[in-house]
């Protein structure tokens, strides 16, 4: 089985303050792009004791290096699967091209173990509903179940607590990854003692919301938030130049993407964001023109 698994951006997000269990609430809007990891699953034979399953390898064609072992969250999620099902993927093999950027607030390791809970799912005839896959999905991480589902949703408590929303917009996505990585870990601990009020984020939730139904990209723009960026700003200061240089090359509007370290652009047209994309990678060695999709992960084969 052949699986895509499709990276986010958060058009909006707020850190509303530290919760009993340690975690953060937040109240955010994902969205779902078309930069992928390619993940590629088949079984040899249970009876091969040379295989140590899952067998997790990193394709050739990646454009990042990843661990394999089991800190590893596809094989993290393969685990809370056998255990959940009570059973073992014996022979199973899993085959990665990383794509998309570590530690850049993309999403990309979430998007993996979702897409590593359906095909699994699928693959070992488990017959799993999807309230079960996005049970699991939790215990592997916060961001994990919206992969299940994709597109755009209002994300609420850890952003586990998901409301699909309608999108009516239309609109390229120019991302920058800098070339380093930031600590979803690190990024939190920055906003000790800082959050947002809780009734001015509902209200420009209850805008954005309004925003995506109408199709209205240039009031879209104006709202675009993070609570994160003025922080890491000034803790990595080349973030702020990724977001200036992007206004400058063109974009409407540019922001960090969740915990960052990609700073995402807005383009209202595909020869605005080549603009942008062609000037950008004078600067940068990683740069990609997105667009939204409607799905967080796509079975291809």
């Amino acid at each position: 089985m052949l699986v895509k698994a499709y990276a986010k951006i958060n058009l909006y997000l707020r850190v509303l303050g530290r919760r009993p269990d340690g975690y953060h609430n937040i109240t955010t809007i994902y969205q779902t792009v078309d930069l992928a990891d390619r993940l590629e699953f088949t079984f040899t034979s249970p009876d091969d004791s040379s295989l140590h399953s899952p067998l997790l390898s990193l394709s050739p064609d990646s454009s990042f290096d990843v661990p394999t072992d089991e800190s590893n969250l596809i094989i993290i999620a393969v685990k809370f699967l056998e255990k959940y099902a009570d059973t073992k993927c014996k022979g199973l093999k899993i085959m990665l091209s990383k794509q998309i950027p570590i530690g850049a607030g993309l999403g990309g390791g979430s998007a993996d173990a979702a897409a590593t809970l359906v095909a699994v799912n699928r693959l070992c005839s488990l017959g799993l509903t999807q309230e079960e896959l996005s049970n699991i999905a939790l215990s592997v991480g916060a961001d994990v179940p919206f992969f299940l589902q994709g597109g755009t949703a209002l994300g609420e408590g850890r952003g586990e607590r998901l409301s699909p929303l309608q999108n009516n917009l239309q609109y390229y996505v120019v991302i920058v990854f800098p070339g380093f990585s930031i600590s979803t870990r690190m990024a939190y601990n920055s906003l000790e003692g800082l959050s947002s009020d809780v009734k001015e984020a509902v209200c420009e939730m209850q805008q954005i919301v309004r925003v995506l139904g109408e199709g209205d990209v240039n009031q879209l723009c104006e709202l675009i938030a993070n609570d994160f960026s003025p922080v890491l700003e000034k803790r990595y200061p080349e973030l702020t130049n990724v977001r200036g240089s992007l206004l400058s090359a063109g974009c409407s509007s540019a922001m960090l993407s969740g915990s960052g370290s990609a700073v995402f652009g807005i383009c209202e047209s595909k020869e605005k964001a080549e603009i942008v994309r062609a000037i950008m990678e004078k600067k940068y060695p990683y740069v990609y023109i997105c667009e939204p999709t409607l799905k967080g992960i796509e079975i291809t084969g």
